[in-house]
């Protein structure tokens, strides 16, 4: 009977190791590429740039590509309409950082107002 007894506790506790471990190890992965994204995002406001996403458009009369802005205090997002968007960003749903100034200009489509690009970079998520 001690025997059984002291199998079964052996068998417990190795078992209970390994969940340990496990939940340690994963904790360690996670956490320095998680601060160093959050860290290179409040780097990237710092600098001035913008949270935005690249959208496609085929509807007649739309702009084929605007840049939607991320509004955190309104929780809204501001269209605009690149005038000059480099092709390698040409995606839909592209994560980006961007600088931009408006334009005193004719819209080119209802929905967006057009801005030039001063700075653009792929967002990492």
């Amino acid at each position: 009977m001690t025997l059984l007894k002291s199998i079964v506790i052996i068998l417990f506790l190795s078992i209970m190791s390994c969940c340990a471990t496990k939940k340690d190890s994963n904790k360690t992965t996670q956490d320095p590429s998680k601060t160093a994204i959050k860290m290179n995002n409040t780097k990237m406001i710092e600098a001035g740039f913008l949270n935005a996403t690249i959208v496609a458009s085929n509807e007649v009369g739309d702009c084929p590509f605007t840049i939607s802005v991320e509004d955190n205090n309104n929780n809204n997002n501001a269209l605009f309409d690149p005038i000059n968007l480099d092709e390698s960003f040409m995606k839909d749903g592209e994560k980006i950082w961007v600088k931009y100034f408006p334009l005193r200009m004719m819209n080119r489509c209802v929905k967006a107002n057009p801005v030039k690009i001063v700075e653009i970079e792929k967002r990492v998520e």
